[in-house]
């Protein structure tokens, strides 16, 4: 759909797009069809798209997958999707919020997300099950999504969503194929489950890692001592505790994902052996 087709259905339907709210839509066809593309759609595969918007990348879904399930938060887009849809007996949109709609069952996500969810969408999709995802961010926010330990984009994001995820940027966007544009360039990324997702209770790993990158700089035994404070594990015993961790001089800037999750499976044992005593 080019820029006039846009400008022209969005008169039609009078609808002004919010940069605000990360209303940018993907103007750019031969993107669309690389997205499909790199999800590898086929007759079997049921997609979920988050921010449908006028149905660009919904109707080239609908003509590749089994069934897709087209979410959209603007009461005037829905209109409009169900306007350019309405012959499509496989797509079912979806009238709610993405970050507090049941997603139904799936197995793969493709979409171009409002902006200004991206953090919040990301970490919802992280802990669940599917086979594949192909998602369009504002490019530094991919950079994080990716970004290694001790890199200076390598933060609390990246280890929360690299805890679930395979991570990969295909490819960088120009802001010029979005209308309205937006201030900065984008990327898509995508996004695979890892092989040994963690065991550890998602909550209580997601709690340590946000204690931990409160300061990346510090070193793991500073933040392990406050963590086990704000436990009510007695001072006294702190200490002792702190020089069996095994990673305790290292910087939390430095700890890869993995040595994350362990030293939360570790914090776990010794609040479960306080338990038992």
């Amino acid at each position: 759909m080019s820029v006039r087709e846009v400008r022209s259905l969005l008169r039609k339907y009078n609808v002004r797009l919010s940069r605000r709210k990360g209303q940018s839509l993907l103007v750019n066809p031969r993107i669309v069809s690389r997205e499909i593309s790199y999800a590898e759609i086929g007759r079997d595969d049921v997609v979920v798209e988050v921010g449908a918007g006028l149905g660009t990348l919904t109707r080239a879904l609908a003509e590749k997958a089994g069934k897709v399930y087209a979410i959209e938060l603007d009461k005037r887009l829905v209109a409009i999707l169900e306007d350019r849809l309405s012959h499509f007996d496989n797509v079912e949109i979806i009238h709610g919020d993405a970050l507090e709609v049941d997603f139904p069952p799936f197995n793969k996500i493709v979409s171009n997300p409002p902006y200004s969810i991206s953090a919040p969408l990301i970490l919802k999709i992280a802990p669940l099950k599917f086979e594949r995802a192909v998602l369009t961010f504002q490019l530094e926010f991919a950079e994080r999504l990716v970004a290694k330990p001790g890199s200076k984009q390598y933060g609390r994001l990246s280890v929360s969503v690299q805890h679930y995820l395979n991570t990969k940027i295909l490819e960088k966007i120009g802001r010029e194929n979005f209308f309205p544009p937006p201030k900065v360039d984008s990327a898509i990324v995508l996004l695979t489950p890892r092989p040994s997702p963690p065991r550890i209770n998602s909550t209580f790993l997601s709690d340590i890692t946000r204690q931990l990158f409160t300061t990346p700089n510090k070193k793991v035994r500073h933040r392990v001592f406050r963590i086990l404070e704000k436990l009510d594990v007695p001072k006294d015993g702190i200490s002792r505790l702190v020089e069996r961790c095994p990673i305790a001089e290292k910087r939390v800037r430095q700890l890869t994902p993995k040595e994350v999750e362990d030293l939360a499976s570790w914090i776990w044992r010794l609040i479960d052996e306080r338990k038992k005593d």
